[in-house]
């Protein structure tokens, strides 16, 4: 761990650089101190001595203008960081870059001013002024420390854009990722000029692989998942007249009224289609079939084919628990009426605690035994089907709280392979227990 001594020095010394930076709590993304009036001078020597003289603390850089026009490319899936290193060649060993829990951290100097504040994207966002991002070697939440990869920012020669700062990886480097298919290893490839990172695209593309495991792993554990299959067989899958009906069904049950119910029409079309079909990881042959939705969808004049096309293949990607699913069928279950337990144990069945403890009750009545269930799928559950985002950090509070309040138990923790497996172990002669109220308070 860095010392007190060593994080003043290094704190100075991003004064000296025009740079920025607060202090941050370890284990926390919370900013420490009120930062707003630092965007337009820096803290003084004494400031930086005060904030960073306990070794307990973490460090952020205030983004923007008054830290020398440094913006920031947040890449929450590996994936896409190497697909943007290949797009940019040789280049890209030359922007500063931060290994960060999931992803990347890519720093760049901009010459325009500076109008945007923050562009999310759906592999991460571009960070450009009036916010912050933590710098190393502070500490992840999770308890992973933020780590440079080569160049820092006191090493910047190559690294300034000539163009407004959106120009700036300004779109998503998402590539689709489906269970059970092979990766190609064309990004892993391509790296091999860039910062010698071919021995970490290969890290992430066996991570990625391990992610599948896990993904098909929990997938079997409730009732199976296809695999994947050619073009040749998926065209003679669609001959099939019993398959023919259920997706011109899939059609007419998902499509939507108003053009404020399109986006989610058509994750369920891709939901419904995804429990008919064999899963392919380039899903270009269903293009006919999306555009007869798109052709008699009420809403149609509203948006172009290509548009809905788009929205299909980014839903088709994020499809975890095709409907009709065993899965689904818990999780339908779930939002239509809480688990006893909720009851008991007085969890309110709208919140994230209640929702977890319902659903754990359930997959208990479906396996009879121990179920595996990881942040990561519960993550996506509340996403795809409560439309809430939560994070991981929360969802593993809350099931640390169930698993101290009897309500399951631990069987055998996760790895990069396999989620973590649990028991439900409350039982109806279980009740929260009460406590007198304080009458000295």
């Amino acid at each position: 761990m860095t010392s007190a001594s060593n994080l003043i020095e290094l704190a100075l010394k991003y004064r000296e650089h025009g740079i920025t930076v607060i202090p941050i709590p370890a284990r926390s993304k919370a900013a420490k101190v009120k930062w707003a009036s630092f965007e337009k001078e820096q803290p003084t020597e004494k400031t930086l001595r005060r904030w960073f003289r306990k070794q307990q603390v973490g460090m952020a850089i205030l983004l923007g203008s008054n830290s020398s026009r440094w913006i920031c490319r947040d890449f929450d899936i590996e994936s896409s960081y190497y697909a943007w290193a290949c797009e940019i060649g040789p280049a890209a060993s030359q922007f500063p870059t931060v290994k960060t829990d999931r992803g990347y951290h890519v720093y760049a100097q901009t010459s325009t001013q500076l109008e945007l504040t923050c562009k999310p994207f759906d592999d991460g966002e571009l960070r450009v002024s009036c916010c912050y991002t933590l710098l190393p070697p502070s500490i992840h939440p999770d308890g992973s420390t933020y780590n440079w990869l080569g160049n820092d920012l006191f090493d910047h020669s190559s690294c300034t854009i000539n163009g407004p700062a959106e120009l700036m990886l300004d779109r998503s480097f998402r590539r689709p990722i489906h269970p059970g298919v092979a990766r190609s290893q064309s990004l892993v490839d391509g790296l091999t000029h860039v910062r010698g990172l071919t021995h970490d695209a290969q890290e992430a593309h066996e991570s990625d692989e391990a992610h599948e495991t896990q993904e098909t792993h929990e997938s079997e554990a409730i009732g199976g998942a296809t695999g994947p299959v050619s073009v040749e067989s998926l065209e003679s899958y669609l001959e099939d007249k019993d398959v023919q009906g259920r997706i011109r069904q899939a059609i007419e049950t998902t499509i939507p009224i108003v053009v404020s119910n399109r986006n989610k029409a058509i994750f369920e079309f891709t939901r419904t289609l995804a429990a008919i079909l064999p899963r392919i990881p380039n899903p270009t042959p269903l293009r006919p079939i999306v555009d007869h939705w798109h052709t008699i969808s009420k809403t149609s004049g509203e948006h172009e084919s290509d548009d809905t096309w788009n929205d299909f293949i980014y839903g088709w990607e994020r499809v975890k628990h095709p409907k009709g699913s065993a899965m689904e069928s818990v999780i339908q279950k779930t939002l239509q009426e809480p688990h006893p337990v909720t009851i008991a144990m007085g969890y309110q069945e709208s919140t994230t605690i209640g929702f977890i403890a319902s659903l754990m009750g359930y997959l208990h009545q479906h396996h009879n035994d121990t179920f595996f269930l990881g942040t990561g799928k519960l993550e996506a559950i509340f996403r795809e089907r409560r439309q809430v985002k939560i994070s991981r950090t929360a969802l593993f509070k809350a099931i640390n709280r169930l698993i101290t309040e009897k309500v399951i138990e631990k069987v055998e923790s996760g790895n990069r392979q396999k989620a973590n497996s649990y028991r439900f172990i409350w039982h109806e002669g279980i009740q929260a227990k009460r406590t007198a109220p304080v009458d000295w308070l």
